[in-house]
């Protein structure tokens, strides 16, 4: 059986007021573990960063991972690929997320989501719904999932994100 995981950390967000300096070093530590406990083999290991001025550099156990992009349109590709073209025998698929959420404004939709690259308040299209999320992770024939996701959200947006 094979374990597969998706870390993402983003540290720089649009301007340096809403960067955030511990991201990439929490999904550089969670990737480091996956990997040093065995659970995840570096190639089935995808990992996205959008590092900071103050991020650490990458460790060079991760150096093997498969990179990934920090947008939404790269995490859909990832995750469109892992309904698509599942892999054999996947017991267990790890996800993490570190980095900004946002809450729905609008109390009536109570929506959270994840930040991913180029989101910023006035531009919302750059997060991604955590229900849209586990969707698809729940449609995944993985026999276990784990979800990590350290985004605070204090992040408002209106409805129009989708």
């Amino acid at each position: 059986m094979a374990n597969h995981a998706i870390v993402i950390g983003i540290d720089r967000y649009a301007t340096d007021l809403t960067s955030l300096d511990g991201p990439v070093a929490d999904a550089h530590a969670f990737a480091s573990w996956l990997l040093e406990s065995g659970e995840v083999a570096p190639a089935d290991l995808r990992l996205g960063l959008l590092p900071g001025r103050f991020s650490p550099p990458l460790p060079d156990e991760l150096s093997g991972c498969t990179p990934i992009g920090t947008t939404v349109s790269a995490l859909n590709k990832v995750l469109i690929g892992l309904l698509n073209a599942p892999p054999p025998d996947l017991e267990r698929l790890y996800f993490f997320f570190s980095g900004h959420g946002a809450a729905s404004s609008n109390p009536a939709y109570a929506e959270e989501a994840i930040c991913l690259e180029g989101y910023t308040d006035d531009d919302t299209t750059n997060a991604l719904e955590i229900t849209s999320l586990m969707s698809v992770l729940n449609a995944t024939p993985a026999q276990q999932r784990f979800v990590l996701i350290d985004g605070c959200r204090n992040k408002m947006f209106s409805d129009e994100i989708r």
